[in-house]
Order: C-alpha cells, then sequence, then structure tokens
C-alpha cells in the first residue's frame, strides 16, 4: 500500500543528534538484510529517520538506496534557508504523488540600514518556493516562515513597498496552510473562470496568517472550500462564497461585506472603524448590520 511517511529536513546538527546512520549488516562483512526488505518497508525506515543528513547518504549505501528517499509521500522541512529549501524541492521533481509538504523556514536577521532590499529579496525567494512546491502538485500544504527581528519592520515596510508574489495554482492540494509571510499574495485571476480555469478546485480548507490578498478573487477559483480562516491578514472588502461552511476571521478591516449562503459557523474577531454587513443562511434568511 502507499506509505506516507514524514521526511524531517533538519540542520546538520540536528541530523548529529539522531546518531547517523544505524551500521547494515556485521562489521566484518556480511549480508545486507536491510537492503534486502521490500521497498515499502525501506521507505518506511526512511520515514522514522526524520532527518535529511541521515535519509540523503542512505544514496550511498547502494543501488538499491539510491535517492530512495525522494519517494516519500510526505516531507517536513524545517529550520532551512528559503534558496535551500527551493533546492530541496527541486530535487524531488520527480517525487510520485506526494501527499505533504510542511515546511518551517526561518529568516535570519537583516543587515542594519539595507531592510528594504532584504525585504524584496526575502519575497523573490517566497515567490521561487511557491512555485516549486506548486510543481510537486502536494493534496496538503503547510508553510510557515518566522522573520524573526524583520517581523517588526515589515508592517511599515509593507504599507510603503508592498512586493507582490504569485500564489501559483495547487490543482491537487485540498488543504493549504500559509503563516507568517508578511507579504501580499497575488492572484492574476481571470475575474469570472470558468470550472475549467480553477487555481485550486479541490481546496477545502484554507488558513492565511499574516498577509494582504483580495480574498473576493481568491475564492472564485475555490469552488469546494468549506473552512477558512484568516489571521491578521487584510482580505479586501467583501467575502462571497457558495460553498463556505466555517468562516474564522481575526483582522483589521475597514469594511466587510460577507455574504456565505450555507455558512454554519461563523467566529468573528473585527477591529473596524466602519459597518459591517453579514448575510447569511440559503435563500437570503438573515441580514445584519452591526454600526461603528
Amino acid at each position: 500500500g502507499e506509505v506516507r511517511g514524514a521526511l524531517g529536513f533538519a540542520t546538520m546538527e540536528e541530523g548529529a543528534h539522531h546518531g547517523g546512520l544505524p551500521e547494515l549488516g556485521p562489521t566484518g562483512g556480511g549480508a545486507d538484510l536491510i537492503s534486502a526488505l521490500p521497498e515499502d518497508l525501506l521507505l518506511q525506515v526512511l520515514a522514522r529517520l526524520r532527518c535529511a543528513r541521515a535519509a540523503a547518504r542512505t544514496s550511498l549505501l547502494s543501488r538499491r538506496w539510491s535517492r530512495l528517499w525522494t519517494r516519500l509521500t510526505g516531507f517536513t522541512f524545517r529550520d532551512l534557508a528559503l534558496h535551500s529549501l527551493k533546492s530541496a524541492l527541486d530535487s524531488l521533481v520527480h517525487a510520485p504523488g506526494v501527499f505533504l509538504l510542511d515546511i518551517h523556514s526561518e529568516v535570519p536577521p537583516p543587515v542594519p540600514r539595507r531592510e528594504l532590499l532584504y525585504y524584496l529579496q526575502y519575497a523573490a525567494g517566497v515567490s521561487s518556493l511557491l512555485r516549486a512546491a506548486a510543481g510537486l502538485s502536494p493534496v496538503e500544504l503547510r508553510l510557515k516562515v518566522s522573520l524573526g527581528p524583520l517581523a517588526r519592520l515589515t508592517p511599515d515596510l509593507l504599507l510603503c513597498y508592498p512586493p507582490k508574489v504569485d500564489l501559483p495554482c495547487f490543482h491537487r492540494a485540498t488543504s493549504i496552510d500559509l503563516s507568517g509571510l508578511e507579504l501580499e499574495l497575488d492572484l492574476s485571476l481571470l475575474a469570472d473562470p470558468p470550472a475549467s480555469c480553477y487555481m485550486f478546485p479541490a481546496l477545502e480548507v484554507l488558513s492565511l496568517s499574516r498577509c494582504c490578498v483580495d480574498v473576493a478573487d481568491l475564492l472564485l477559483h475555490c469552488p469546494r472550500l468549506r473552512v477558512l480562516r484568516a489571521t491578521d491578514c487584510s482580505l479586501g472588502d467583501a467575502i462571497r462564497s457558495a460553498s463556505l461552511q466555517e468562516l474564522v476571521l481575526e483582522v483589521k478591516t475597514g469594511s466587510v461585506d460577507i455574504e456565505v449562503p450555507t455558512l454554519k459557523q461563523l467566529t468573528l474577531s473585527l477591529d473596524t472603524r466602519r459597518e459591517l454587513r453579514l448575510l447569511w443562511w440559503r435563500r437570503f434568511c438573515g441580514y445584519a448590520t452591526i454600526p461603528r
């Protein structure tokens, strides 16, 4: 059957913590009993290493192990720089049926007085990483960025110089979680897309944190979206969907129209200076205006 292991990409220090590779066979030689195991069991061995250094080194053991780790269906990346993450994803271009991409990157502190250039380079790195991730067409995508000291500067930089990062198509994704990007997601979408042009046709759960996006345009491309969660985001002035069942908003907004006929659960934590209008239930059974 299919193996859905999680392979962790860690630093070399973290890899050392795992004790490196196990010895295969007796010290003085003998049969390599581990390599003789069926491939699905070998994949389970690699999945449990949870260390890129150890997993990649298994390719040196024999032809049987050569790039075997790239056939896993779940990959967890931790504490790698954006350019290293991009290279790691590129090495998986032939990986069959990637189920999970779980990525957490920590951005090092910027050089003083070069914060803007550093921020623009960071945006370009995120854009390249998203394109590489889209090329693997995962079913579940989690991308979290920890900006560290740069996070204190991004609100002002985002206001004055909002770099746009292309959000590519994820045709197989049923769940996407983008957290801490501090960027504007540019969709470059058709205003009224036909079904054949949906960018996220299978997406059911979308979680966004600390980013800007025109969610009205985004939802046009999510015909199956059931859950939308947004925290510290700028979403535009309208949320309209014919499929949403759960909506969780913790955002600052000037005004927002929410029109979701199929909504079953609504959680709001808003900082707004203007009115909020809600339309809910099928066939327009409810309407409320919450004034300033």
